[in-house]
Parts: structure tokens; sequence; C-alpha cells
């Protein structure tokens, strides 16, 4: 075991000292950074790199890297077609910071969006950090740029919503109909964390965007979500490679066990490396002293499992395929998702 301390000379350091030292295969490095640096050393090597890097082109690094971290691009596509499939939506908004990871889930969720037979009507970014996304969500919704007249017509509006009952005649005005918000999307598309989306989701209803549904990655698979948002995230789904919650047999047994072993409940890298050595340990399952090509072949050729991580088996490639988990909360907690009766 060596710590690469998050740096991508001392993971190729480590890489390098592992592959001198004959290793049938090395566990890790998990940022992307250290992956293309530890890459070409296992490569040159011909030793299988099994990578938690999470960005989607790890694997391309070369012949004996594999990838088991969860993408953007194995989110987007997953989210996309769920939406599709279980929520019926067409018509999508995607709300975003403007940083990297944002940036690479917008296009990634868009081109899924795209693929699945939906489109994009809406799309607004934002400053990573931000606080306050008011002016994002009245441009998606038509509130900005107003007229004068229109800007008045809505203050008229929303005065009397605070007495809509008494004040329903005047509601129902030619003058009054027709003014913004225009909610003229199914589903809202946020790639941001937990404690972020549970500030902007009261915003979103505040602003009328309410009967769509929420969408994000594993980000939102935190307790802060649900700590923040509250009721606001009863019409969110997201997903995630690893449920401590779930009710699979598999992820039953791994957690009863890791609770035991380390009297606390595991998280999605604690899962990946199970999954990452129980993989390794079927393809090196009575082959003793196999060569690196060898055992890539045999990595490459396991047939699908039920990984904890949803880990079922590496495309030509090296990335991992995974069944993942969807997720939504109710109540005070996250759980799994159902279709709608």
């Amino acid at each position: 075991v060596r710590d690469s301390t998050g740096d991508a000379e001392t993971a190729a350091a480590a890489t390098r000292e592992f592959t001198a030292s004959g290793v049938a295969a090395i566990f890790g490095p998990v940022r992307s950074s250290e992956a293309v640096a530890a890459a070409p050393i296992a490569e040159s090597a011909q030793v299988p790199l099994l990578s938690f890097a999470r960005r989607d082109d790890v694997a391309d690094l070369g012949e004996f890297v594999f990838r088991l971290g969860l993408t953007p691009g194995d989110q987007a596509f997953e989210l996309a077609r769920f939406c599709a499939e279980q929520r019926g939506c067409r018509r999508y908004a995607i709300l975003y910071p403007d940083d990297e990871y944002g940036t690479t889930f917008k296009n990634r969720f868009w081109e899924a969006v795209e693929a699945n037979g939906g489109s994009v009507v809406a799309i607004e970014s934002y400053p990573p950090g931000s606080v306050d996304w008011q002016k994002q969500i009245k441009l998606m919704v038509g509130l900005e740029p107003l007229t004068p007249g229109q800007r008045e017509r809505v203050k008229e509006r929303d005065k009397l919503r605070r007495n809509a009952v008494a004040n329903a005649e005047r509601l129902a005005s030619p003058e009054l109909a027709g003014l913004p918000p225009y909610v003229d999307f199914d589903a809202i598309f946020i790639p941001d964390d937990a404690a972020s989306v549970g500030l902007i989701l009261p915003q979103l209803r505040f602003f009328d965007v309410r009967d769509v549904v929420y969408l994000g990655p594993s980000g939102w698979n935190d307790a802060a979500l649900v700590k923040i948002a509250a009721r606001e995230a009863e019409r969110s789904v997201f997903t995630d490679e690893f449920f401590a919650n779930s009710s699979r047999p598999e992820v039953v047994e791994f957690v009863r066990g890791f609770s035991a072993s380390y009297g606390s409940t595991p998280d999605a890298y604690a899962a990946e490396g199970y999954d990452a050595a129980m993989t390794l340990r079927a393809a090196l399952r009575d082959s003793e002293g196999a060569d690196g090509r060898l055992l890539r072949e045999r990595l490459l050729e396991l047939p699908p499992s039920a990984g904890v991580t949803g880990l079922g088996s590496f495309a030509s490639a090296g990335g991992a395929r995974k069944s993942l988990e969807f997720l939504t909360v109710r109540g005070s907690a996250s759980v799994a998702t159902t279709p709608p009766e």
C-alpha cells in the first residue's frame, strides 16, 4: 500500500515501484490526474491498473488500464433514460456550475437527452460556490428580461396571489393571463453537490418551478440534501453506484460485514474497493503466476456479476459496465425510487 497524497508524481513513483517489484495488478489511483500519470508506467510494464478515477476517458489511457469509478457519462445516460422511460420526460432544462465538473456533466447529459429522443429547451450556468440562483432561474422561466409593463403586471399578479380566492376574478382577467414564469420543461438537471442543491430547490419552487422532476448525479446522495431541502427534494431523482440501504442481498451482506469489521457504514469508495478486489480475485482464480496480458484478458472475459456497486463486467476498452441505483427522498431519508403507478 502506498499513499499518493493526491499528487500525480507521487502516484507515478508508486506505480513504478510496484511494477518493478513484480506485482500482478495495481488498485488505484483515485484521482484522474494521478491515473493519467500512472497509466503509461503500468502500460509499459503490462500490469493491469484498476483505477477508481471518475473521468470518462480513463480506460482509454492504455490496454492495461481499467476504470472502476462512476463517470459523468455513466450517470447522465442512465438518468436521461430513466426519466424518459419512467417519468415520461421529453423536454429538459440544465442549471449547472461553470467549472470542469459542471460543464462535463452538462455536455454528457445534453448528449444523453438527445440520444433518448428528448430536447434541452433551457440552459443556464452559474459561478461555482454561488448561494443565490435567482438571476439564472428567472432567465430560464422568462422572468428576465421583462418590459416595464410586464414587470408591473407580474408584480400585481403576485400580490393578488397572496389572497387568491378573494382575487380570483382579477387573476383570471386577460390582462394578467399568459404572464411568466413559463415552465416549459418536464425535468431540470443540476450537476452540483447536495449542499448547493439543497439551497437551489427552494428557490426553484419560489419561482413556480414545481411540477417537474429534479434530476441529479451521485453528489445528491448525501444527508445534506434531506437536511437542507427537506420536502423540496421529494420530487428528486438521483443516481449512484452504491446505496447502503439497498435491499439487494449482496449489498446487505457487504454492509453487515463492513460495519462489523470497521464500526461504520461503507461509502461508495469502500464499495468500489470491495468490487475491485472481488473482480481481481475471480480473474486470478486457478491462475497463479499469470502474466499481465493473460490477466487482462481474463478481466475482460469475466461473466457479468452483481457487484455491490453494480459492477457487471468491463467493456472492451476497460471501462466498467454498471447497473445504477435510482434514488429519491421520502420524509427524512433517501430511498430507492420506483416507477409511478
